[in-house]
């Protein structure tokens, strides 16, 4: 494209310079014999000069239209391979993240093992005995509690008291009326 540019733009100086010598041996003769037939061959020089021009325009026009489409079109096929690049390199990143995760969720599961029940014994503050209570670790509604295994009763976890009973139909706590007396105040 650059080289056909060049290519139009040196014709086009060769025809201007050929252009003005023809001009100004012309205009020597029209000089010397101020004729009717050398004020009308004036006039057709201009003429041609003019259209000249419009066909350089012309050809300049059409040329860059050309370059513009030609340009165009390389412009869309680059975009296209980034684009195509980019999309390639991203579902790689997300198959890697995937790998990983997993991974991590194997090892973890490896590492876990089979989930065990874990047996405790607390001491009831409440009873006036020292009677040990066996309870396991149990999660409901996101908080962490104590449970007995045998009557259901909740304990706290970092208190060791006696806050209610498990309903296991629902899977709550049923506060004690002393539990629920301290909330409210």
């Amino acid at each position: 494209m650059v080289k056909k540019m060049n290519k139009i733009s040196k014709e086009l100086l060769r025809m201007k310079k050929s252009w003005e010598r023809e001009v100004i041996e012309r205009m020597s003769e029209w000089n010397k014999g101020n004729t009717e037939e050398n004020c009308k061959e004036w006039e057709r020089m201009n003429e041609e000069k003019v259209v000249e021009r419009v066909n350089k325009k012309r050809v300049k026009k059409e040329v860059k239209e050309e370059v513009k489409e030609e340009v165009k079109e390389e412009v869309k096929e680059e975009v296209k391979e980034e684009v195509k690049e980019k999309k390639e390199k991203v579902k790689k990143e997300k198959v890697k993240k995937e790998k990983v995760v997993k991974e991590k969720v194997v090892k973890e599961k490896k590492q876990a093992g089979r989930p065990k029940k874990k047996k405790e014994v607390i001491e009831s503050s409440e009873r006036e005995e020292e009677e040990r209570v066996e309870v396991r670790r149990k999660e409901i509604q996101g908080i962490k509690y104590l449970v007995s295994i045998k009557t259901k009763a909740v304990y706290d976890l970092e208190t060791n008291e006696e806050i209610g009973k498990w309903n296991e139909e629902n899977d709550r706590v049923e506060l004690n009326q002393e539990e629920v007396e301290e909330l409210i105040e």
